[in-house]
């Protein structure tokens, strides 16, 4: 997938590029259609191969059929996650003016980058989760459940917090001083976006797994509909006809999806929440953030060199996220080797089940 991926996103548009200088649109989504559809080919050969070697079309069929049902009720969740990221640039850019609505699409592009930080929690824990599942060490599960949700949460407390206190930084880093100063302001408001989104995307896989529905693409529909909402209420009854309104309801959407997604797993796993836990990365993440803050004010009263100034913010940035991931290993009590030991639990079951099925069984086939 991340091949198929990768493939889409960088080798097919710089193809057509250097196959049809002066491309139009068209090309470049018929080029991308074209390559979706013959990799669509590969596994349907691969189906057609086993069946002319003798393997039984009902079995495929059935196989199909629950792989189609599975997949086809997530299909909605993906696209109302896409419409909650979208629809507020185009609900804004009918409203207000384009530049204004750029702001939004700031806080939207941090989305993807810090939102791809927490995707190894899924991709590397929920094979683990499925085999402890399966062998009915719900407890197991749960652990390795907690400690993944624990982990996400120092995460999105961490990166909401410098996010706000650095708004005014990344702003001038990425886009300049003057004129794009006023999205600062807009970035704050949207840090809660963030918050909600991050604990969704580290959640929505794992809840994936717990249940054949998809309960993801309730609580999107359901987050999408409060949100919008709560944006024309507010507009049509209370007159709030402005943009900082917008964002606000754009970042309660996310935070009520990321919550209630967490609340579907602790319900499910029969975790509980300790309010005391989130007293070290919360003070740990304002002290951090305070403290750099602090230090470009400084750089900024000084008139020190702008690059000089970002190298040491960053500089001052990464130490801090090197601690603060030192300090939450520490508190989740070496959650890597918790995982490793977890593991070799479920491979030692296997293997005694394995035995087990070996000896009581009748043929070769069976075992």
């Amino acid at each position: 997938a991340n091949i198929y991926k990768f493939l889409v996103a960088g080798f097919v548009p710089v193809f057509v590029m250097l196959l049809f200088p002066g491309f139009e649109l068209t090309t470049l989504v018929l080029a991308i259609s074209g390559f979706s559809l013959a990799i669509l080919l590969v596994p349907l050969a691969e189906i057609a191969r086993r069946c002319l070697s003798g393997l039984a079309w009902c079995d495929v069929s059935k196989g199909v059929g629950l792989i189609w049902r599975y997949c086809i009720s997530r299909i909605p969740a993906d696209l109302l996650l896409m419409s909650m990221i979208s629809i507020w640039l185009v609900i804004g850019a009918h409203l207000f003016d384009y530049q204004s609505v750029s702001y939004i699409s700031i806080g939207i592009a941090l989305l993807g980058a810090l939102g791809a930080i927490v995707v190894p929690f899924e991709m590397v824990l929920l094979p683990n989760i499925r085999r402890l599942s399966s062998l009915s060490v719900v407890s197991r599960s749960g652990e390795l459940v907690a400690a993944a949700l624990k982990c996400s949460h120092d995460l999105a407390i961490y990166i909401t917090i410098h996010v706000f206190a650095l708004s005014a930084f990344i702003i001038r880093s990425w886009l300049g001083g003057g004129v794009y100063y006023d999205a600062v302001g807009y970035l704050r408001l949207m840090c809660p976006m963030l918050l909600g989104y991050i604990l969704f995307t580290s959640s929505r896989g794992l809840i994936d797994e717990i249940s054949e529905k998809s309960i993801n693409s309730y609580l999107t529909g359901v987050a999408l509909a409060i949100s919008l909402l709560f944006f024309v209420s507010g507009r049509y009854l209370l007159q709030l006809d402005s943009l900082q309104w917008l964002c606000i309801s754009c970042s309660l959407g996310f935070l009520l999806l990321g919550l209630s997604a967490n609340i579907v797993l602790f319900h499910r796993y029969r975790l509980r929440v300790s309010v005391k836990r989130y007293v070290l990365p919360v003070g740990y993440s304002l002290m951090s953030a305070t403290t750099i803050y602090l230090i470009r004010y400084y750089h900024a009263a000084a008139h020190m060199n702008a690059h000089v100034s970002i190298a040491i913010i960053l500089f001052c940035e990464t130490l801090m996220s090197i601690l603060f991931v030192m300090l939450m290993a520490r508190d989740h009590n070496v959650w890597a080797l918790k995982t490793l030991s977890m593991m070799s639990e479920a491979v030692h079951r296997l293997r005694v089940l394995a035995t087990g099925q070996v000896k009581g069984s009748a043929s070769k086939e069976s075992a």
